[in-house]
């Protein structure tokens, strides 16, 4: 892909917009202080309002980000994460932010990486969004890869589940995760110059944090800029770094274990990113680009537990055992525009592209694997409310990828690169709609349809396979996905809704599960994809209950989903045995564990899934304070329908708990317990985990200036109790526990 084909692609934006009728106001005389203020784009009325002078002591303008993803289905499970609850939650990776969400998962590989569960599905099935456009990193081809979003940036952090999630991409079966920034401003701000400061100290793993973010403005023009930093080192842990007996069990291996207590080794990194964006605001809507560059180095935990000891091909490998390291860097270049209420009917025409330019390099000095990933994708929503009671989306989605894997030499020998360079183009047609039946009923329903076209640069891969010459034959796949979604929402009395849902989703193989061929060293597995794949079609239905009043708050639903195809990597050492690395060889048993690494094979067979989650909430208002007691609960099951291959691999358990706190004037504080269950239902060669329980401790001071200035004070205790814990849902599981007890400080600054 080239820079040029990008900025045809603005170039075709900026001349639709404009087409449209974009005509910038300039209006300053009619404000008091030459400005125009615009509400958010994503307000309800989608109309603009007059600018006025900030009132004395109204200090939340600059923190009412609005989520609201157009219209939101009223039966759409969302959540989201805003304000004091983003800032008491946030956390080195996107998945530890997000675990304590109903339904919402950490699928850790260390404490360096930690991608989002959705309902027990993740990888290619949870699309990670910034501001609706796609992060387009490699975190959706393996677990061992981070999440390229950094939640000290963030504003907001919203979660769907269930029909929503056909908006944004036939991959997000599982769920979406948008990110919500101010790169793009889409409002001028009310003070010249307005910014926002933070700084949190983490004493496990001894982590410093920062941001600072600027926003400034005058007339119609609106500029942002932002810059964050972190660095930490070892992970501090309760007991040993390996289950021994457990990992034995799993490689089928009695070769020399070489544990450490009390932290894991190679757990180290660092990562810094900084942003700037400007925008065009004016009475019909505005438009404005930005550019984001975030760079990303840590280490994984020892994949030899033997202690053999290499440097990385980041900085900062050292000598922690066998020190698999990762440096990733992303740049990425967005455009977006909105035009409010063009003609009758229409309330809003929107365009989002991004263009992303990704690569990471896993591995050791001696061994490396070079991942690429080029995306364009462009976005065009147009929403409509033919009358009061009818409103909904249009829709357009295109993308173009380009994606390599490159694998190096082996004494020699040029393997074959793990994954090929590879182009993949997706267009995608969606809507979705509202309809309001009654005062109490409320209809939706909408569909997707896509097509997605993979094939390989060459058309004969040469290289070596198990010390063979080989060449390997490609051919271009075209798979067409579509979903359709429907849902009827009752409600039978005031802040109390009973909601039913229907979807059919299906989602196209990805490049990794099709052409995979080699050592993936950071997972430590051998990869072989499969040409055959069908596309994976779920059948999702959910029945759900809310209700909210001035003392109590109810959530609840429980869920099944079928899915046909589903596509899981099989673990096939009965078949293959093992693949040594020095060679480049099968072996029937590992002698040593460096370099030696089990065969996975993709493959798709049915399975279902069903669960449920629930939390109620009880929040009295008193002269003296504001107490609340939440109880919630979650779980997730997963199985093939051939029941001969057990159940679905790396599941969570099955978790419940409560929290109690006091909200008083500008304090407020909660501890929180967990507790989870055993997962004894690990999968086919799969180790179970233990039960575990934790508490966590929250508090927060949040003070007010009257001449506008806002400073939150928090600080937070993790795992008080320093229970050793076990995550099933991660590859390492065996290998690294989560981290022990930590305690963190910090602050933010609004001013």
């Amino acid at each position: 892909m080239k820079i040029p084909t990008v900025i045809n692609w603005i170039a075709l934006t900026l001349s639709i917009l404009t087409a449209s009728g974009m005509l910038w106001a300039s209006e300053a005389g009619d404000s008091e202080n030459g400005e125009i203020v615009l509400e958010s784009a994503e307000r309800d009325s989608m109309e603009t309002t007059e600018s006025a002078e900030p009132e004395t002591g109204e200090f939340d303008v600059e923190l009412e980000k609005m989520v609201i993803e157009g219209i939101a289905p009223t039966a759409d499970s969302t959540s989201e994460l805003s304000d004091i609850d983003l800032r008491l939650k946030s956390a080195s990776t996107l998945g530890k932010t997000l675990e304590r969400e109903l339904g919402v998962y950490n699928a850790s590989f260390g404490p360096g990486v930690g991608q989002p569960i959705i309902r027990g599905m993740g990888g290619p099935r949870v699309r990670v969004m910034h501001d609706g456009i796609g992060s387009h990193d490699a975190s959706a081809m393996s677990q061992d890869h981070a999440v390229a979003a950094e939640s000290l940036l963030a504003d907001s952090i919203t979660i769907h589940r269930g029909p929503a999630t056909l908006r944004y991409g036939s991959g997000a079966i599982g769920g979406v995760v948008d990110v919500k920034h101010k790169r793009i401003p889409d409002s001028v701000p009310l003070k010249p110059i307005e910014g926002t400061a933070e700084y949190r100290y983490d004493h496990n793993p001894k982590e410093n944090a920062g941001m600072v973010g600027i926003d400034a403005g005058k007339g119609n023009v609106a500029v942002h800029l932002d810059y964050f930093q972190r660095g930490n080192e070892n992970t501090r842990i309760p007991g040993f770094a390996l289950d021994e007996a457990a990992l034995r069990k799993q490689l089928k291996t009695d070769a020399p274990l070489n544990n450490s207590k009390g932290e894991i080794k190679n757990t180290d990194g660092e990562s810094r990113g900084s942003s700037a964006g400007i925008s065009l605001i004016g009475d019909l809507g505005y438009i404005g680009t930005s550019y984001n560059h975030t760079y990303k180095a840590y280490g994984l935990p020892p994949g030899d537990p033997g202690g053999h000891s290499h440097v990385g091909v980041a900085p900062g490998g050292s000598d922690q055992g066998e020190a698999v390291r990762f440096a990733m860097e992303q740049r990425r270049y967005d455009v977006e525009a909105m035009l409010f209420n063009p003609i009758p009917y229409i309330e809003s025409v929107s365009v989002k592209t991004g263009f992303v330019d990704y690569e990471h390099e896993e591995g050791e000095s001696e061994f490396s694997v070079l991942f690429t990933n080029e995306v364009l994708e462009t976005r065009f929503e147009l929403e409509h409310r033919l009358i009061d009671q009818w409103s909904g989306f249009l829709g357009l989605q295109w993308q173009e990828r380009e994606f390599l894997a490159k694998s190096p030499k082996i004494e020699g020998e040029k393997l074959i690169d793990l994954v090929p360079q590879s182009q993949i183009d997706s267009l995608g047609l969606f809507f979705t709609e509202k309809l309001d039946l009654f005062d109490e009923l409320t209809l939706e329903f909408g569909g997707r349809y896509e097509r997605q076209v993979t094939e390989p640069n060459a058309k004969l891969l040469k290289g070596t396979v198990f010390g063979q010459a080989l060449e390997v034959p490609t051919r271009k796949l075209t798979h067409k996905p579509s979903s359709l979604a429907a849902s009827i929402t009752y409600r039978p009395f005031e802040g109390g809704s009973i909601y039913l849902a229907w979807q059919n989703s299906e989602r196209a193989p990805d490049i990794h599960e099709l052409y995979s061929l080699g050592p993936h060293p950071a997972n430590r597995t051998f990869d072989i994809g499969t040409l055959d794949l069908s596309v994976e079609r779920a059948s999702n239905r959910e029945l759900g209950i809310r209700y909210d009043d001035a003392l109590i708050s109810l959530q609840g639903n429980v869920y099944q989903k079928d899915v046909k195809d589903f596509i899981y990597q099989e673990n096939l050492t009965s078949e293959f045995g093992f693949f040594e690395l020095e060679g480049n060889r099968l072996v029937a048993a590992c002698v040593k564990l460096e370099g030696c690494f089990p065969v996975f094979g993709f493959r798709g067979d049915d399975a279902e899934f069903y669960g449920y989650e629930v939390e109620i909430k009880i929040h009295p208002s008193f002269d003296w304070g504001m107490p609340h007691l939440t109880l919630f609960s979650d779980y997730v099951r997963g199985r093939f329908k051939d029941r001969t291959l057990g159940d679905v691999p790396r599941l969570p358990p099955q978790r419940y708990g409560f929290e109690v706190g006091l909200q008083k004037n500008a304090w407020q504080g909660a501890l929180r317990f967990t507790q989870a269950l055993a997962q004894d239902r690990p999968g086919i060669d799969e180790t179970e985990t233990p039960s575990y329980h934790r508490f966590d401790l929250d508090v927060s001071y949040d003070w007010h200036a009257e001449s506008g200035q806002r400073v939150l004070l928090f600080g937070k205790a993790s795992n008080l109790s320093d229970s050793p814990i076990r995550n099933s849902t991660s590859f390492l599981r065996n290998i690294a526990p989560e981290p022990g007890m930590s305690l963190e400080i910090g602050f933010r600054a609004y001013f």
